[in-house]
């Protein structure tokens, strides 16, 4: 069987068992939901007036919002979780440019069976990432576009288990489905894909580890790191890493550390790296 044809079946087996688990109308008439929604601004400012030392003047905002919901169905769980992020930077005449851009969706559905399924719990898992806007490269005149919505778009599909290790570390393992979506015809080489498609399909091993847990009183640390090796790519595995780090002077008011690491062979073969570091204020809408 070809590679598109196992990831398209293994697409559709997950399909089919999130239809087979979903609860009876009686059994979702007695789910309680935990939704939250929390939202966030930040904002850094720098100006300079007949500054001898001399210096750029600039503005940098961003805000956004994070959502997460949560049931229990029988021994049924469900878990999803949405994160946007949009921030953009001016530097004297430069203009506004992106800063940062962030669409990231998850969803899981665990099943808590009995003896071995009690600590290894079959597990359905989507994870999607993308971003909104255009992204240019500015080492170029003009500036070359580089990015847009839904270019690039990565979408994973894993069945398999979950368990949580010391109550500490989320550990999760299966086949996994790879999908590497990019829209836009004349950027599709540059993410790895057949310019007269749209898709590149993988299929393959799926490892997911995270932590979330306080630190101290008030510092947060939030973290994962994925490896995806496809089967046609055994030495050269995907590897995505998110570190955030929350920092509460008060309730409403915070200091965050993001970090993030990507590896993808096919899109470059040097580590890719990200890091914001932002005073902001946040609120809780639900």
């Amino acid at each position: 069987m070809k590679p598109e044809s196992r990831c398209r079946v293994c697409v559709s087996v997950a399909a089919a068992l999130l239809l087979w688990a979903h609860p009876t109308r009686a059994q979702t008439d007695s789910t309680s939901w935990n939704p939250e929604v929390i939202g966030h601004l930040s904002f850094a400012q720098t100006g300079f007036s007949n500054w001898a030392e001399g210096g750029v003047n600039s503005l940098a905002f961003s805000g956004g919002i994070r959502a997460s919901a949560a049931a229990r169905s029988g021994r049924w769980n469900r878990e999803h979780d949405v994160r946007l992020a949009f921030g953009l930077i001016r530097q004297d005449s430069v203009g506004y440019r992106k800063a940062e851009d962030l669409l990231r969706m998850e969803s899981t559905l665990v099943y808590g069976g009995d003896g071995f399924f009690a600590r290894f719990k079959p597990t359905i898992a989507v994870r999607v990432r993308s971003q909104f806007a255009d992204g240019f490269d500015y080492e170029f005149e003009p500036p070359k576009r580089v990015s847009t919505f839904l270019t690039p778009a990565t979408l994973t599909e894993t069945i398999g288990l979950t368990s949580n290790l010391d109550r500490l570390v989320f550990f999760q393992a299966g086949v996994g489905s790879k999908q590497t979506v990019v829209t836009t015809s004349e950027l599709r080489s540059r993410y790895g894909v057949n310019p007269n498609r749209i898709v590149r399909w993988e299929v393959g091993l799926d490892v997911v580890a995270k932590i979330d847990t306080d630190i101290t009183t008030n510092v947060h640390v939030n973290a994962a790191v994925s490896f995806f090796n496809a089967l046609d790519q055994k030495n050269r595995p995907d590897i995505l890493g998110d570190v955030l780090v929350t920092m509460k002077v008060n309730d409403w008011l915070h200091v965050n550390f993001e970090w993030t690491t990507v590896y993808d062979f096919d899109i470059s073969r040097a580590l890719q790296m990200k890091e914001i570091l932002s005073l902001g204020v946040s609120w809780r809408l639900l």
